[in-house]
């Protein structure tokens, strides 16, 4: 069934929209916005003057402000056609209908997971006795265990000893806290810990061996009103002991110049040492202090390079097991004594795939690797000799609970665009992956396709793609098409399950998933190839997507979406301005836009190692040149936006979002519309329930099929 792209259609005779401090009217020519003041803004970067006439509104509390984007939200919901909204939404409520399980994770010889039942805004906690438990026990009900008006940000950890379980909350904002519950008695501890951010692996608590307490890392968290203007600010490891106040709390460890880095945690797996590992936020190497516990001994560096990266493995000992990409860009394997580190053996060599992840199951390595986008385990011995591999029944991203070093068997999440998730039990010694839970769905996944293609980009460079329609989809060059890539950070995103997605195929749609450089599907190189100076490769490949979908006559120009999500939004932005011709419309999703001044907000240094540094002439002119805030220059006709941000969001701070379509609205010369959502209170994805997602997801598909319509 072709998708409807008449129901939205708008009369191109006049049509006027009138607002308490604005109107807009929508003729046949042009529509008037609500107005932005432009100032004369001049910042200078290597003698270079660049205009930024809207760098006003980085004063998130800024009354100007307020008013425009109050005049902005009335404007989004108006011309989001209600009639196309409610048919999507209906279908993506129907598609919903799954339960989505994360692995199982071991904690003191119980079991536990997240699920998320049909209906269910928030995942609750189960507790089984035994993997093969029929009768799971509710350990944690978002609904009754969080303060009025907070959210759970699905981030638990259960000490070893099964008692105590610490999790993360927050209340609209992006700044959280840690609470804990007595799973004995079922009650709420009266301490709580704030000052958390979810970022990486920020999000860890580290309980002790004896489930005394845990350790965590801290911030100064800026003041109410002013949190996206600050950096993060002087991070800390602290140690927390059950039954006392955060404010107790000592500092473990905490470096020098503390604005200059970043800090990442593990335990290792015999609960001996903590694993610090720190980052400069500017520079992509890691340094790894170990820190033996219980002892008086100050942390040790015993790893450090300013441009390779080093992870925990497993230790038994005094002997450790670090993977690295030290001299081995799809990374290897080393060994070393605490007391020598610098005298490492190579365990496990680079291989001709790269290295995604790795876990300790039963005195083996789990490896994880990526060959051309699709992901792989193969299980080693600790000496670095292969054993064999574990094959599920179908390609999908694998997702590990936790390590097992005592137990040959571990869980696995498997989802993929046709499946929202299944749980395998995966044994390490045998290579077996046994289905445990089936999330199911209201939709026959036999009726769709997935198949990987590779295209040339500009370059000459093959570049793997996933695409995804419906069975008894014609291919006449007429299907609206969905492009998104990611390309950043080295990630290798599989293409997910989506409730949304499936139900735009169920009108005809075309999903494609571009695996371009900046990604990891081929190893650090490729990831290398797609950043800082070498960002146009990333877009070049997008660009190239689009023109291969064409040609092969899965669609045709301006029935093309252009999306991107985060780190991708001006990798998807900057394809639909460069070549505009090719793309009916966009949606770019809580982006970073602005490409000169991201590192001056929250986290925003630690992404200059990704998209490079102002401050070096060669990557300023790299930032200039591509970033799609400063491409809006002269009057032309843009094709449709809808760029959507977090009022909250600290990762990617909205004034990137603001300051674009402020911009590009000022500059839009046709009727195609340039649009602003909001999404009050929610950050950087956390923060939106699941009913407020989709009816995101609905207003994302509505406009879609009145701006291809338009075409």
């Amino acid at each position: 069934m072709k998708m409807n792209l008449s129901v939205m259609s708008l009369s191109m005779g006049l049509f006027c929209l009138f607002f308490t401090n604005f109107s807009i009217c929508q003729t046949a020519k042009k529509l008037v916005y609500p107005k932005a003041k432009r100032t004369t803004k001049i910042n200078k970067y290597h003698n270079v003057e660049v205009e930024d006439p809207y760098q006003w509104m980085e004063d998130g509390e800024s009354a100007d402000l307020q008013t425009w984007l109050k005049a902005q939200d009335q404007l989004y919901h108006q011309m989001i056609d209600k009639e196309a909204k409610e048919k999507y939404h209906k279908l993506i409520n129907k598609f919903e209908k799954f339960h989505w399980h994360e692995p199982y994770r071991e904690f003191g010889g119980k079991f536990f997971y997240r699920v998320k039942g049909p209906g269910e805004q928030q995942e609750k906690i189960y507790m089984l006795d035994h993997p093969e438990d029929p009768f799971p026990k509710l350990v944690f009900n978002p609904y009754v265990d969080l303060p009025d008006g907070a959210s759970f940000l699905g981030v638990f950890h259960v000490d070893p000893k099964a008692r105590y379980l610490a999790f993360f909350y927050h209340r609209s904002s992006s700044w959280h806290t840690i609470r804990i519950k007595d799973l004995k008695t079922g009650k709420i501890l009266e301490e709580e810990i704030p000052g958390l951010l979810m970022l990486g692996l920020y999000r860890n608590i580290l309980w002790d061996k004896k489930g005394k307490g845990f350790y965590y890392v801290q911030f100064d968290r800026p003041p109410e009103g002013r949190e996206s203007e600050s950096t993060i600010s002087n991070p800390r490891i602290k140690y927390h002991k059950l039954g006392t106040t955060a404010e107790a709390d000592p500092i473990i460890f905490q470096k020098e110049n503390t604005e200059k880095y970043i800090y990442y945690l593990k335990m290792s797996h015999d609960k001996n040492y903590l694993v610090i590992k720190l980052r400069e936020q500017i520079k992509s190497g890691h340094q790894i202090y170990i820190k033996k516990l219980n002892s008086n001994e100050e942390p040790r560096l015993i790893l450090s390079d300013e441009t390779a990266k080093f992870f925990y493995v497993a230790n038994k000992g005094k002997k450790f097991w670090f993977s690295t990409n030290k001299d081995a860009p799809n990374e290897k394997v080393i060994s070393f004594h605490l007391d020598d580190s610098k005298n490492w053996t190579e365990v496990l060599p680079e291989g001709p795939n790269a290295i995604s992840t790795i876990n300790f199951v039963g005195d083996r390595m789990v490896v994880k690797v990526i060959e051309a986008a699709r992901q792989q385990l193969k299980v080693y011995g600790m000496d670095g000799k292969y054993q064999r591999d574990i094959n599920f029944p179908k390609a999908g991203h694998i997702g590990f609970g936790p390590d097992a070093p005592n137990s040959p068997f571990t869980y696995s999440l498997l989802i993929g665009p046709f499946f929202a998730s299944e749980i395998y039990q995966i044994n390490s010694h045998t290579g077996e992956a046994k289905l445990m839970a089936n999330g199911g769905g209201d939709f026959q996944p036999d009726d769709f396709v997935i198949k990987q293609v590779f295209y040339p980009s500009k370059d000459g460079t093959k570049i793997p793609m996933f695409i995804s329609y419906k069975k008894d989809m014609k291919r006449d060059g007429k299907n609206p098409t969905f492009l998104y890539a990611y390309g950043a950070y080295g990630r290798t995103p599989f293409p997910w399950f989506s409730s949304q997605m499936i139900a735009f195929l169920d009108q005809g749609g075309v999903y494609a998933h571009a695996n371009i450089r900046g990604g990891g599907e081929y190893g650090e190189d490729w990831h290398q190839a797609g950043i800082k100076t070498n960002k146009q490769n990333g877009v070049d490949d997008y660009v190239a997507a689009a023109e291969w979908l064409i040609k092969e006559n899965f669609t045709e120009k301006k029935k093309i979406v252009a999306n991107g999500n985060s780190a991708s939004g001006s990798l998807a932005a900057a394809a639909a301005l460069q070549r505009p011709d090719l793309f009916g419309a966009a949606i770019i999703n809580v982006p970073t836009l602005d490409m000169l001044r991201f590192s001056l907000f929250t986290g925003g240094q630690a992404k200059v190692p990704e998209f490079g540094d102002v401050n070096k002439p060669e990557e300023f002119k790299a930032l200039l040149d591509y970033s799609p805030y400063h491409q809006l220059k002269e009057e032309k006709c843009f094709p449709p936006f809808l760029v959507q941000v977090g009022e909250k969001d600290r990762t990617s701070v909205p004034m990137h979002g603001y300051k674009f379509v402020a911009a590009m609205q000022h500059l839009q010369n046709c009727n195609n519309p340039v649009l602003l959502r909001i999404a009050w209170g929610a950050g950087h994805g956390p923060g939106n329930s699941i009913k407020e997602r989709i009816i995101e997801n609905a207003e994302e598909l509505a406009f879609i099929e009145k701006m291809l319509n338009k075409n």
